[in-house]
């Protein structure tokens, strides 16, 4: 197994997703996934020039192994152990993390039922696709598969966390979220929210 690494870049609206590097000298991974809650990951990981240089946050990981699943790095720590020497413990959580970032806002309103898959979309389209300040660059909307997508209700919501939303509503209808990387073309890539 190999970890992938790769380097966001923003311009403007646009977002280049790169794959930085290849590492397979880990010391240990943890790869935590959660069905109705963002996952988590961590690295352990020699603290040498090279690998300081390719792990720093902000950047995704991946594994060759799960393309479903990516990490954004949040922290990177180096400690020294007089056995083992200088190593990094890098930890992060999936990309869903990336919705944590936002809340609902404007109020959302279903007066009409409406299937939950539609109202998870409207919710991500509203409050991060738009071409403001409270988009996330490169980010779209990919499959919704599944029954429990389908069923419909009634709704309003405002000002709760966008990612602690979904999962709620993950929860009560027996789905899950995930945003995944999707390969356009060469290393570049974009971020794609599904639902199943």
């Amino acid at each position: 197994m190999q970890i992938e690494v790769y380097k966001m870049t923003a311009d403007g609206d646009n977002l280049t997703i790169s794959l930085e590097a290849i590492c397979d000298s880990f010391s240990s991974l943890l790869w935590d996934i959660e069905y109705y809650r963002c996952g988590s990951f961590e690295v352990y990981i020699a603290a040498n020039p090279q690998n300081i240089a390719i792990f720093q946050t902000g950047r995704i990981v991946g594994r060759d192994d799960d393309n479903e699943h990516f990490g954004i790095i949040e922290s990177v720590k180096i400690e020294t152990d007089t056995e083992d020497g200088d190593y990094l413990t890098v930890t992060g959580r999936f990309l869903m993390c990336l919705l944590e970032r936002r809340i609902i806002y404007p109020t959302l309103s279903f007066t009409r039922k409406t299937s939950y898959g539609e109202m998870v979309q409207t919710a991500v389209r509203n409050n991060c696709l738009t071409a403001d300040s409270r988009l996330i660059p490169g980010l779209s909307l990919g499959n919704v598969s599944g029954v429990c997508w389908e069923r419909t209700a009634t709704l309003q919501v405002s000002y709760d966390n966008l990612m602690d939303w979904i999962y709620t509503i993950c929860e009560k209808i027996g789905g899950t979220a995930n945003i995944r990387l999707v390969k356009i073309n060469g290393e570049k890539y974009k971020m794609v929210l599904d639902l199943s």
